[in-house]
């Protein structure tokens, strides 16, 4: 079952070649929400914990590939959860946490 409701969230990507378009037809608005939530929060001393599991390693995917597309200098980053080219690993491990 899981399979066939990512092969169908992918064919109804086909076709779309900006990154809101995708997410507008397959992702859930809190991704994008709190994308831009996080995203706000560059170059303020506000420390920021994500929880929720898989949701939220979904999350940080997101922010990298937005942070990717906007081509923004890892020196505008401060939060190691988004770092351009970073993998999933790296912010887990960065962070501290287990």
């Amino acid at each position: 079952m899981k399979r066939d409701v990512v092969e169908q969230a992918l064919k109804r990507c086909e076709g779309l070649d900006d990154l809101f378009e995708r997410l507008s037809q397959v992702s859930d608005n809190m991704l994008i929400f709190n994308a831009g939530f996080v995203l706000g929060l560059q170059g303020r001393d506000i420390k920021t914990v994500l929880a929720g599991g898989t949701q939220m390693a979904a999350l940080l995917l997101l922010i990298n590939s937005v942070v990717n597309l906007m081509e923004v200098p890892s020196a505008a980053t401060t939060s190691p959860s988004v770092r351009p080219n970073g993998s999933l690993k790296t912010p887990i491990r960065t962070s501290g946490a287990p």
